[in-house]
């Protein structure tokens, strides 16, 4: 148990002085999502897709998968459209994020989240 005089200064004993919430795999599974998405963009615009193409994305950088999707893909959009049709789908991504997080936890320590989605403001 830590004296009165370590705990001073602390935002609240037993809580973390910061906490990073990840996102992308460690707190919710968006894998699913993107995927989903990729299939639809192929549907939408006239492209064809596999399962082996949407895992070869997995872990990669938004702007590079957006390459990758046109080049594979074989659609007229630019990778920075590509990448921002996911969040449009869904109203913006991370829109859900703070529900996860515990209120006493935002409350007692700076949060923020870790995501290589588009996050809206």
């Amino acid at each position: 148990m830590r004296s009165d005089e370590e705990q001073e200064g602390m935002p609240d004993a037993g809580f973390p002085a910061a906490v990073l919430w990840d996102m992308d795999g460690t707190l919710v599974d968006t894998e699913p999502y993107w995927i989903a998405t990729e299939f639809a963009m192929a549907e939408k615009y006239g492209g064809t897709w596999s399962q082996e193409h949407a895992l070869n994305l997995v872990g990669k950088a938004l702007l590079d998968s957006g390459e990758y999707i046109r080049v594979h893909m074989g659609i007229d959009r630019t990778p920075q459209e590509i990448v921002d049709e996911p969040a449009r789908r869904r109203g913006g991504a991370g829109g859900g994020a703070r529900a996860l997080a515990p209120r006493r936890a935002r409350a007692c320590s700076p949060t923020s989240r870790s995501t290589a989605s588009p996050v809206g403001s």
